[in-house]
């Protein structure tokens, strides 16, 4: 039971956003950490073994509130996934976004989240790169002194990558409902 409160609480995403004000500079971010037991079969490992893994990551951002509306700025990535006695796999990303958020109330706003950027993977002698595309929509709850909280439902992604000296893939994702976070936000200045 421990573990299970443990992985809900670390895939909840800690943002640090909020409550729209013009001039205002937005810094977020989220925070996961997933991990496997010996007896838990990866469904993505089709020999059917099973081992411990662990997945870590953390995804901060900063931008600028041009109004109650429009924020643009610049997200970053870093994810690390170790299964087995394997080596760690690397995933690093960067790139520039842009938010548009709509009030409802006094209370709630939606917003919409759509990043583009360039993305790394590693592991071992194995090297990736390419480019990546998402779209993530929320709600977020005023609470108190530019604190909200943000509720994520899922998005859309597109990823476009070449591994070094081989051939390159793409892949596409529609995750709308199948995943739930929950963040903390906050802006700091700006006018009221």
């Amino acid at each position: 039971m421990k573990k299970l409160l443990l992985a809900a609480f670390v895939l909840a995403s800690a943002a640090f956003s909020a409550k729209a004000q013009q001039g205002s500079v937005l810094v977020y971010g989220s925070l996961g950490l997933q991990t496997q037991s010996a007896n838990y079969v990866n469904l993505r490992n089709v020999d059917g073994e099973s081992g411990k893994g662990t997945c870590f990551s953390i995804a901060p951002g900063v931008g600028y509130q041009f109004n109650k509306n429009w924020t643009a700025g610049l997200e970053l990535g870093f994810s690390s996934n170790k299964s087995g006695d394997a080596k760690a796999e690397n995933l690093f990303n960067v790139g520039p976004f842009v938010r548009y958020s709509q009030p409802i109330s006094d209370i709630f706003s939606i917003y919409g989240q759509a990043g583009v950027g360039f993305e790394s993977y590693k592991q071992d002698q194995s090297k990736a790169s390419g480019v990546y595309v998402s779209v993530v929509p929320a709600i977020s709850a005023n609470i108190k002194n530019g604190f909200a909280l943000n509720f994520g439902f899922g998005g859309l992604s597109f990823e476009n990558t070449k591994v070094k000296d081989g051939d390159a893939g793409s892949s596409f994702g529609v995750n709308f409902g199948k995943s739930f976070n929950i963040g903390v936000s906050k802006n700091f200045g700006g006018k009221k």
